[in-house]
């Protein structure tokens, strides 16, 4: 990873953040496992106010007027941090979905990432341009930092699990609970209850209880 004054670059991408880099190495390697199709740092941007005008009569020297239009407002725009498309097979069914909240419309969704610590004001305008942009484009924005959003999910990369330049490897201490992304297919079976049907365990019990 290079810097280049405020910009961080990281395989050719110029990212804004260190959390950014995190959640694309994320994306990267879910790709890879197939978790999901696609995605894009920074896509196509949302258009959420369009740029407002005003028609002025200007006087010129010759005697005769002009009519001009002024700029009241630029057009205002939101660009997410990511966009992503899932692979539904094996997304829908890991331990992603449920655990990180994340809300897709069409199998995909689009993702803000933010750190502990925000700069500029971004996460105080953040949830105003979420709202528009589900009000305008029906997508939904998901804010993600990346430290939380591994600890829900447990599991991280392999490649951020570790302290970096150390002569001997060494696991990050705030990640020692959370397992590499490559395992996240390793023992996925679930049990699954469905409302009024009763455990295993429970139905188990109740047999026991009642024949003996």
């Amino acid at each position: 990873m290079k810097r280049k004054k405020d910009k961080l670059i990281f395989e050719g991408i110029t990212f804004d953040s260190e959390e950014e880099i995190q959640f694309y190495i994320f994306l990267r390697d879910a790709k890879r496992l197939g978790l999901i199709v696609d995605f894009q740092y920074q896509p196509e941007s949302f258009l959420l106010v369009p740029k407002a005008t005003e028609d002025i009569i200007v006087n010129l020297k010759s005697g005769k007027q002009k009519v001009k239009t002024k700029v009241l407002y630029r057009e205002h725009s939101y660009t997410a941090d990511f966009w992503v498309k899932v692979n539904p097979e094996k997304f829908y069914n890991s331990v992603i979905l449920n655990s990180s909240k994340i809300r897709l419309i069409d199998d995909e969704f689009y993702v803000d990432v933010k750190g502990d610590y925000n700069r500029h004001g971004g996460d105080r305008i953040f949830p105003i341009h979420q709202k528009l942009v589900f009000w305008k484009y029906h997508k939904h924005v998901n804010k993600i930092v990346p430290d939380e959003f591994f600890k829900s999910i447990g599991f991280i990369p392999e490649e951020l699990r570790w302290i970096k330049r150390r002569k001997v490897k060494t696991l990050r201490p705030k990640y020692l609970n959370l397992r590499s992304l490559e395992t996240i297919f390793e023992n996925n079976q679930t049990q699954t209850n469905i409302g009024f049907l009763p455990t295993v365990e429970t139905f188990t019990a109740n047999v026991r209880k009642n024949c003996c």
